[in-house]
């Protein structure tokens, strides 16, 4: 008995001094760059940040288990399938980059690594998130761009801040998304969503990326994302938006190039924080004159609006008195001069 708590004792003492070797986000940045798994291996105690991209790996050796102090990983641009289960005995990882490998599942080794804050598996070929990834509690940024993906059921993740599933195949967003309510930045660029009534719950996002979908009518609980201040709906399908845009009263950019808008609601003007508006390529006759009510309005693009009452138009952004820059024709720019 007494020699089981002396090895209880020894794993605690080694426990804590390898966490006190671990090197804060100043640190790191100074730290050294280990750029093959032969080097590391002869100091595996001093190894903090390892850079395996671009080295046309199908495997990686279970050796990586040895590296009990890494921080930050970077596998992308390899060829790699999956992981050893090794993998898991890095404990003290924060930052794994799995990108443009050849994944289609995950492995869950991963989902022990309890200190990870940043996971990215973008460009590879999932088509389905295990839902232990909930296990990851303290993962602020998770990158799923350019997968296969049509759903997914994770909502546990308190810590989630910024999730990225641009270029995959949503049509429908799954009913988790609405749960993930501490997100601030969220990309949906390059799906077919139709409809967005699900996040419009998350009254913590600040950044919304929703272009090249197939939205024809902007959901008027948008006015529930009081926090947003970028919202791109470029390459979309609206004709019109609805009043509910009107309470986004922290919106700072608006993109709304590339839809078939052919005017604005008036409520636009009471966007007061907005600093740049893009129209380019619609089908606008005109623009209400509440637009000069926008103090803070730094530009707007009005090109390839081929209908537009351009004399109207200048004469309602006059009283936008921060206007400098304005763009009338394929991006022709004019200094406005006060």
């Amino acid at each position: 008995m007494r020699f089981f708590f002396l090895i209880i004792f020894f794993y605690f003492i080694t426990s804590t001094f390898s966490q006190e070797k671990l090197l804060n986000e100043k640190e790191l940045n100074n730290a050294k760059k280990f750029n093959s798994l032969e080097e590391a291996l002869k100091e595996p105690e001093k190894v903090f940040i390892l850079d395996l991209n671009f080295k046309k790996l199908k495997f990686l050796s279970s050796e990586i288990g040895k590296l009990k102090n890494l921080q930050i990983l970077y596998l992308s641009k390899n060829q790699l399938k999956d992981l050893p289960y090794e993998i898991e005995n890095l404990q003290n990882l924060q930052k794994l980059f799995l990108s443009s490998n050849e994944f289609e599942n995950i492995n869950k080794s991963i989902f022990s690594m309890e200190n990870l804050e940043v996971l990215s598996f973008a460009d590879n070929k999932l088509s389905e998130i295990p839902y232990e990834i909930e296990n990851l509690k303290r993962l602020k940024k998770l990158n799923l761009m350019g997968n296969k993906l049509k759903n997914f059921n994770f909502s546990n993740m308190q810590s989630l801040k910024n999730l990225n599933l641009s270029y995959n195949f949503f049509e429908n967003l799954p009913d988790a998304i609405s749960k993930l309510e501490n997100l601030e930045i969220l990309n949906l660029k390059f799906n077919s969503i139709k409809d967005i009534d699900k996040i419009c719950n998350l009254k913590k996002l600040k950044n919304l990326n929703l272009a090249d979908n197939q939205l024809f009518i902007l959901s008027s609980n948008i006015k529930n994302l009081t926090s947003l201040e970028v919202l791109n709906l470029r390459r979309n399908q609206h004709s019109f938006l609805t009043k509910g845009i009107s309470g986004l009263k922290n919106l700072k950019e608006l993109n709304l190039e590339k839809n078939k808008l052919i005017n604005l609601p008036k409520e636009i003007g009471n966007l007061k924080k907005l600093e740049k508006l893009n129209l380019n390529w619609n089908q606008l006759n005109e623009i209400p004159k509440e637009i000069g009510k926008l103090k803070n309005l730094k530009e707007i693009n009005l090109s390839d609006n081929p209908y537009l009452d351009f004399k109207n138009t200048l004469k309602h952004l006059k009283n936008a008195s921060k206007l400098e820059k304005l763009f009338l024709k394929k991006n022709q720019c004019i200094i406005w001069k006060k």
